[in-house]
């Protein structure tokens, strides 16, 4: 509901330009981790010194949405919180990963959140405008039933 497209790799580095729009190197990020990613530089010396896009043999500073498994790695908890797994096969990824973008400071997960419900409830009010015109009725309260129910179901 609220993402970016993400370059895994920085495009804005020299080093990683020429897969700027490389399939591997495009994915799904929140706006916020998108920002606080930043144009961190997440490929390791295998990666930098690769002809092609490097895959599986890659050495990444996080885990690699593509190439890496997060279940194995990480484990939601109650909070929610996000913890490095005690078998996790990629230990240090999966913990700068967290550290970097906070997914074990509650303070911070409730302030995103925060921001997200701010952002839903000035939709709805633009629709409750929008109703008060007469035009498709219907529909925006469908839309406003829907938001309350995700709301409601904790998921946003």
């Amino acid at each position: 509901m609220y993402e970016d497209i993400e370059h895994y790799l920085d495009k804005s580095k020299d080093v990683y330009r020429r897969w700027g729009i490389h399939p591997y190197n495009l994915t799904l990020a929140c706006k916020a981790c998108n920002f606080v990613k930043s144009t961190r530089d997440l490929g390791g010396p295998i990666v930098k010194a690769a002809y092609s896009h490097p895959t599986r043999v890659g050495d990444y500073k996080w885990l690699h949405p593509y190439f890496d498994d997060y279940r194995s790695n990480i484990e939601l908890q109650r909070g929610p919180i996000y913890v490095v797994r005690g078998d996790a096969p990629k230990r240090a990824q999966a913990l700068a990963l967290i550290e970097d973008l906070k997914l074990d400071d509650l303070k911070e997960l409730e302030k995103r959140k925060q921001e997200i419900l701010d952002k839903i409830k000035r939709i709805n009010r633009l629709v409750h405008k929008l109703i008060g015109t007469g035009k498709r009725t219907g529909l925006q309260q469908k839309l406003l039933d829907y938001q309350q129910e995700c709301i409601d179901e904790g998921f946003i």
